[in-house]
């Protein structure tokens, strides 16, 4: 059984799905650039837990990115 991780980019790159229903109508360019997209931000949040700990980073993150792009109502 795999366990669940427990910080934000864990979570994130388990739900990187470029194959998924939300992408069938994009081109393989817009496909790509979108795949490109998630995994610089990953990348990023990789090496931002070389400095900072995930458990002070995460609260950060999570509350920058719900304020930048809210989840729906």
């Amino acid at each position: 059984m795999l366990k669940e991780p427990r910080d934000s980019m864990g979570i994130l790159s388990l739900n990187i799905r470029c194959m998924d229903p939300d992408v069938k109508d994009l081109s393989p360019e817009q496909q790509c650039a979108l795949h490109e997209f998630f995994h610089v931000v990953l990348a990023a949040g990789y090496k931002l837990y070389q400095s900072v700990q995930p458990t002070k980073a995460d609260p950060i993150i999570q509350k920058k990115f719900g304020i930048i792009i809210p989840k729906d109502e």
